[in-house]
C-alpha cells in the first residue's frame, strides 16, 4: 500500500487533518463525516460527505484504510468499537476518553481486536519537543529541578457552541487543553507521583472549569506548575507558535521554562541559559545564552505520516492507548484535587491501566 485512503470524522478540529491531507498528499481523503455537513462545503465533489460517521464506515468498507476521529470526547469508546469491528486502524484524538472506565474499555477493545490505534497527542510529533527531549537526555540542563507551564488563550464564542465543551465531565480547559501539557510533562520527566490543584468556572460561567492551576510532583522529585485559562487574550500557549500552525507571534513568548541545576531552557523558543563552568559559576556572574536550532516542520503532517506508517505496518504507535490513559489519569487526579481541596497521590504501581490502576487520595507526605 503506497498511499493509504483515509476518512476524517468531525470537521471542527478535524478540518486541520483534512487541510493537511489535501496540502501534503501523504494520504488520500476519501470521505468525511460531521453532524453539520455544511462544514464540508469547502471540499470538492470527489470527497464523500456523511452526517453519520457509522454510515460512512459502512458505505466506504473496502475503500478506506484508516480513520482519523476528531469527535467529542464522550464518543471515543463508541468510535473505537466501530473502527475495531470494521478492522480499521484509528487515529483517535486526545484525550483518549473522559474517564478511566471508558479508557479501560478502549484499551480492552484494542487488545481484543488486535487493533492499530494511536491517540492524537500531536505535540509528540513536534521537532521542538524532540529537541527538548534530546537536550534533557544529553544532560544539558543537569538534574531537572522543575518546570513552569502557562496555557493562556482567548477562545471565540463559536468554540463553545459545541455543548460537550462546556459540560463538566466531558469538556473544560483541563480535558481539552491541559491534557496536552500533562502529556508533554510525562514525556519529558516521567510519571507523576502527586498533584495539588485549584480550578474555577467563574470566568465564563459554564458548568466545566475555564481556569485552573496545578502543582505536579514527579517520581524523580522534579516539580512542575501549570496555569491554564481559555478566557484571556495572551500569547503564552504552545499552539500559537511558528511552524506548527503558521501564526505570527514572536518566538520569545514562551509557555514553558525548564529549570535544571546546570542550565535552564525556554520552550518553544529553545533558548538555553547557563554559566561558564568554574568555581564561581552562578549569580551574579554574567549568564550565557544559546539558541537550540530546529528545522521547520508541520506537526500535523508529521502525525499523519506516522499514522500512515502504522497502517502500512512500518511503525508502532508513538502514543498507545495505555500511554494516553496515564495522561488522562493525571488530569482526573488534578480535577479530584481541586474538588477535594487537597493533594492527591497517584497509585505508584506500574500495572497497566486495565489492571485496577486507580487514583487514590491519601493524607500525609508523599511516599518515598
Amino acid at each position: 500500500m503506497a498511499t493509504p485512503n483515509l476518512a476524517v470524522l468531525g470537521l471542527f478540529h478535524g478540518r486541520r487533518f483534512v487541510e493537511c491531507l489535501r496540502r501534503s498528499g501523504v494520504a488520500r481523503l476519501v470521505a468525511v463525516a460531521d453532524l453539520r455537513p455544511e462544514r464540508a462545503d469547502f471540499l470538492g465533489k470527489e470527497v464523500e460527505v456523511y452526517r453519520d460517521y457509522r454510515e460512512l464506515i459502512l458505505k466506504t468498507r473496502g475503500r478506506i484504510d484508516g480513520i482519523i476521529a476528531a469527535l467529542p470526547n464522550n464518543l471515543h469508546v463508541e468510535v473505537t468499537e466501530e473502527a475495531a469491528n470494521a478492522g480499521l486502524p484509528l487515529l483517535l484524538e486526545k484525550p483518549i476518553a473522559c474517564n478511566l472506565e471508558d479508557a479501560e474499555k478502549i484499551v480492552k477493545t484494542v487488545h481484543a481486536a488486535k487493533m492499530k490505534l494511536m491517540v492524537g497527542h500531536h505535540r509528540r510529533f513536534s521537532k521542538r519537543v524532540a529537541r527538548v527531549k534530546e537536550a534533557l537526555h544529553e544532560g544539558r540542563l543537569g538534574r531537572i529541578i522543575g518546570v513552569n507551564v502557562v496555557m493562556t488563550a482567548k477562545k471565540i464564542d463559536e468554540y463553545f457552541e459545541e455543548k460537550w465543551r462546556v459540560t463538566k465531565d466531558v469538556g473544560g480547559v483541563l480535558l481539552i487543553n491541559g491534557i496536552h501539557d500533562v502529556d508533554l510533562l510525562r514525556h519529558f520527566l516521567g510519571e507523576v507521583a502527586m498533584v495539588q490543584a485549584q480550578t474555577t468556572n467563574t470566568s465564563r460561567g459554564h458548568e466545566a472549569e475555564d481556569t485552573g492551576a496545578a502543582i505536579l510532583t514527579f517520581r524523580n522529585n522534579a516539580v512542575a506548575t501549570i496555569f491554564m485559562t481559555d478566557n484571556s487574550p495572551a500569547p503564552w500557549y504552545y499552539e500559537v507558535f511558528g511552524e506548527e500552525y503558521n501564526y505570527s507571534y514572536a518566538i520569545n513568548y514562551n509557555s514553558y521554562q525548564f529549570f535544571g541545576d546546570e542550565a535552564s531552557l525556554t520552550f518553544p523558543g529553545m533558548d538555553l541559559f547557563y554559566y561558564e563552568k568554574d568555581s564561581d559559576a552562578g549569580w551574579p556572574r554574567p549568564i550565557k545564552q544559546e539558541r537550540l536550532t530546529v528545522d521547520r516542520f508541520d506537526v500535523i503532517e508529521e502525525e499523519v505520516k506516522h499514522f500512515c506508517d502504522i497502517i502500512r505496518g512500518e511503525a508502532e504507535p508513538r502514543v498507545t492507548a495505555e500511554d494516553a490513559a496515564e495522561s488522562l489519569r493525571v488530569i482526573l487526579a488534578i480535577k479530584e484535587s481541586a474538588r477535594l481541596g487537597r493533594a492527591i497521590c497517584l497509585d505508584r504501581s506500574t500495572a497497566p491501566v486495565h489492571s485496577n490502576h486507580h487514583v487514590t487520595n491519601r493524607d500525609g507526605p508523599m511516599p518515598a
